[in-house]
C-alpha cells in the first residue's frame, strides 16, 4: 500500500491545504490534485480493485471530501468578495463513493468559476490560471494513468510469466519423479534379469563342461582309430605313389612324343594359315579393285547423265527464251500494226476534212448541197471503216 496512487495524492492534498488557505490559485491546484486522485480512484476500475479494497476506498473518499470542504470554507471566509458555496444537490450527495467524489468535485469547480462565463471580470480572475493548471494537470493525469496502466500490465505479464514458470517447474518435477520411478523399475528388472542370466549361464557352463568331457573321450578314441587308419593309408599311398611314379614316367614319354607331333602340326598349320591369309588378301584386293572400277564406271555414267540433263535443261531454257522473244516480237508487231492503222485512219479522216473544207470554199452555193451529201456519205464510210 506504500505506492497506492490514492494515498499519494491524498498526502499531496494535505501538504497543499495549508498553503491554499490564502491563495485561490493554490486552491485551484488543490482541486486539480484532488481531481487527479479521483481519476486514479475511478478511471480504471480494475487497477483500483487490484490495489485497495472497497472499504478503504470509501474511507479515502470521505477524508478527501472533508478536506475539500474545509479548504472551501477557509477560502470563502478570507475572500474580499466572498462567494456563496452551496452544497451539491441532494441527488449528488453520495458521500463515500466515487460518484459522490466526482459530483462534489464538479460542483466545487462550478462554484469557483471553472465553467465558461461572459463576464470579463471573471475572465481576468484566478479562473484563467485555474484553467491552465487544470489542463496541465489533466495532461499529467493522462500520462500518469497511462504509465500506471502500463505498469499494471507489466506486473500482470510478470505474474503470468511467473505462474507459467511455476507450472513448468511443477510439470518438470512430476516428470522427473515419474522418470525416477521408471528408472528404478528398470533397474529392478535389470537386476532380476542379471540373476536369471547368471543362473542360466551357470547351468549352461555345467552342461557344456560335461559335454566337453564326453566329447574329449570320444575324440581320443576317434584319434586312436584315425591314427591306425592313417598308418594303413600311408602304406597304401606309398604303394600307390610308386605306381604313380612309374605311370608318370610313361606319361611323360608319351607327352614328349605328343609335343613333338603337336609342334609339327603347329608348323604345318602356320604354313597353311599363311597361305590362306595370302590368298584371302589377294582375293580382297581384287574384289576391292573390281568394286572401285565399278564405282568409277557408275560415277562416270552418273556424270554423263547429269551433263546430258544439264544440256537438255539448257536446250529447253533456250527454246523457252526464243519462244518468249517470238511472242514479244509478235505482240510488238501487232501493237505497231494497230497503231499504224489507227494513224492511217486518222490521217485519212483529217485529209477528207481538209478536202471538204477546201471544196466548200471553192464550190459555189449551188454545189453545197451535193457536197454536203457527199461529205455525209464519206463520214458514214469512215465510221464503217473505223468499226471494221
Amino acid at each position: 500500500m506504500a505506492n497506492d496512487p490514492m494515498r499519494v495524492k491524498l498526502e499531496q492534498l494535505d501538504a497543499l491545504s495549508g498553503e491554499a488557505e490564502n491563495d485561490p490559485a493554490k486552491f485551484g491546484r488543490l482541486l486539480n490534485t484532488a481531481m487527479r486522485a479521483g481519476a486514479a480512484a475511478g478511471g480504471d476500475t480494475q487497477q483500483t480493485e487490484a490495489t485497495i479494497d472497497a472499504q478503504e476506498e470509501q474511507d479515502l473518499m470521505k477524508e478527501l471530501e472533508s478536506q475539500l470542504y474545509g479548504c472551501e470554507m477557509d477560502i470563502s471566509s478570507q475572500d474580499a468578495q466572498p462567494t456563496q458555496y452551496d452544497l451539491p444537490p441532494a441527488d449528488l450527495q453520495t458521500e463515500g463513493t466515487k460518484d459522490g467524489f466526482h459530483a462534489t468535485l464538479e460542483h466545487l469547480m462550478r462554484e469557483v468559476g471553472l465553467e465558461e462565463r461572459e463576464d470579463d471580470a471573471i475572465r481576468k480572475s484566478p479562473k484563467r490560471e485555474l484553467e491552465i493548471d487544470f489542463a496541465r494537470v489533466a495532461k499529467e493525469l493522462e500520462d500518469e494513468t497511462m504509465l500506471a496502466k502500463e505498469h499494471e500490465e507489466a506486473e500482470k505479464a510478470s505474474r503470468m510469466a511467473k505462474e507459467r514458470e511455476e507450472t513448468e517447474k511443477a510439470r518438470l518435477a512430476k516428470e522427473k519423479e515419474e522418470a525416477e520411478k521408471v528408472s528404478k523399475m528398470i533397474k529392478q528388472m535389470e537386476e532380476a534379469e542379471k540373476g536369471r542370466l547368471a543362473k542360466e549361464r551357470e547351468e549352461a557352463e555345467k552342461a557344456i563342461r560335461m559335454a566337453k568331457e564326453m566329447e574329449q573321450a570320444k575324440l581320443a578314441k576317434e584319434r586312436e582309430e584315425t591314427e591306425k587308419a592313417r598308418m594303413a593309408k600311408e602304406m597304401e599311398e606309398a604303394k600307390l605313389a610308386k605306381e604313380r611314379e612309374e605311370a608318370e614316367k610313361v606319361r611323360m614319354a608319351k607327352e614328349m612324343e605328343e609335343a613333338k607331333l603337336a609342334k609339327e602340326r603347329e608348323e604345318a598349320e602356320k604354313a597353311r594359315m599363311a597361305k590362306e591369309r595370302e590368298e584371302a588378301e589377294k582375293a580382297i584386293r581384287m574384289a576391292k579393285e573390281r568394286e572401285e572400277a565399278k564405282l568409277a564406271k557408275e560415277r562416270e555414267e552418273t556424270e554423263k547423265a547429269r551433263m546430258a540433263k544439264e544440256m537438255e535443261e539448257a536446250k529447253l531454257a533456250k527454246e523457252r527464251e526464243e519462244a518468249e522473244k517470238a511472242r514479244m516480237a509478235k505482240e510488238r508487231e501487232e501493237a505497231d500494226n494497230a497503231r499504224l492503222a489507227k494513224e492511217r485512219e486518222q490521217f485519212r479522216l483529217a485529209r477528207l476534212a481538209k478536202d471538204k473544207e477546201e471544196a466548200e470554199h471553192m464550190r459555189s452555193a449551188k454545189d453545197k448541197a451535193k457536197e454536203k451529201e457527199d461529205a455525209d456519205k464519206a463520214k458514214v464510210e469512215a465510221v464503217r471503216l473505223v468499226r471494221n
